[in-house]
């Protein structure tokens, strides 16, 4: 049994696509934001900030969006470890990289090894990531955001300094989105992303109202 959110476990490891429901899927985001983006963002970072902020005013989108690709890249090589005890290696491979392994075709240098496909899905969380967090500003009566500061501040003191503890449980294409001016990539502006951060498209206004 796994740590979900606060005072509801999981009874199973999510898959994927359970996570990229975000938000909507409580618990298993939240376990996959107590997993995952400390490492994405620095556990210096999120020391200084999971107790006193929501993760939107520290985490930016383009981080969130590549945990979410770190996972679903590694969902299945992550479980056939476990399932052999071999935490090393595995058989299985990663769904879009090379885990390490040197390939002829260049994808070992070209964006970090990672396939056009893997680009593609990543692009796709970052406009998700942007929807869900519009979505946890007007649609929740118990913000998400809110509820996982709350729940970190209660369970290690809101001026706790000391880690938390983490759960340890093609070359051509459309270049991968971000939110971060400085970085070589080209910037993605508002318009062509899918929806800022904390706006949400008129013509998406209506989708996913369940």
């Amino acid at each position: 049994m796994f740590g979900g959110g606060w005072g509801q476990p999981l009874v199973r490891l999510p898959t994927p696509e359970d996570v990229k429901r975000g938000r909507h899927n409580y618990v298993s985001y939240a376990w996959f934001c107590n997993s995952f983006l400390p490492a994405v963002v620095g556990t210096k970072k999120w020391t200084e900030n999971h107790r006193s902020l929501e993760i939107r005013e520290f985490v930016t989108r383009s981080d969130e969006a590549f945990a979410l690709a770190v996972y679903d890249n590694n969902y299945d090589r992550w479980r056939d470890m476990h399932s052999t005890g071999n935490i090393k290696t595995s058989a299985v491979p990663a769904k879009w990289t090379n885990a390490g392994r040197s390939l002829k075709d260049g994808r070992s240098k070209k964006f970090c090894g990672w396939s056009q496909a893997g680009i593609d899905a990543y692009n796709a969380n970052y406009v998700g990531v942007g929807r869900d967090r519009a979505r946890d500003l007007t649609h929740h009566s118990e913000r998400f955001d809110v509820s996982m500061k709350k729940g970190w501040a209660a369970a290690h003191g809101a001026n706790d300094t000391n880690r938390g503890e983490v759960n340890k449980e093609g070359l051509v294409g459309q270049a991968p989105m971000h939110d971060l001016p400085w970085a070589n990539a080209p910037v993605v502006a508002a318009s062509s992303s899918g929806e800022d951060d904390d706006e949400e498209e008129d013509d998406e206004e209506e989708d996913d109202e369940d």
